[in-house]
């Protein structure tokens, strides 16, 4: 049997894409950034419950149209944009 500290032998995290009614939600980070729900899994979690765990704190909704304006570095404002122009098809 693998003991439990072997079983991650470094962090894992995971993030997730979450678009309601054109809506995307994103959270605030410590450096006043948003970003898209996620955090590191527990031992023995799976990443959908680690994604419900995290999306449980406090979040905002943003459309497309606001994403631009965001204060986020502009590789995530791309990568948003990306995962926007799919779930919206």
């Amino acid at each position: 049997m693998t003991p439990a500290s072997a079983v991650h032998a470094f962090p894992v995290s995971v993030k997730g894409v979450a678009v309601q009614d054109g809506r995307l939600l994103l959270l605030e980070n410590e450096r006043a950034e948003w970003e898209l729900p996620g955090g590191k899994l527990e031992i023995g979690e799976d990443p959908p419950a680690c994604l419900v765990r995290e999306i449980g704190v406090i979040a905002a909704l943003f459309t497309r149209s606001e994403v631009p304006n965001l204060k986020m570095p502009d590789g995530y404002k791309r990568s948003i944009m990306t995962w926007f122009g799919q779930v919206m098809r």
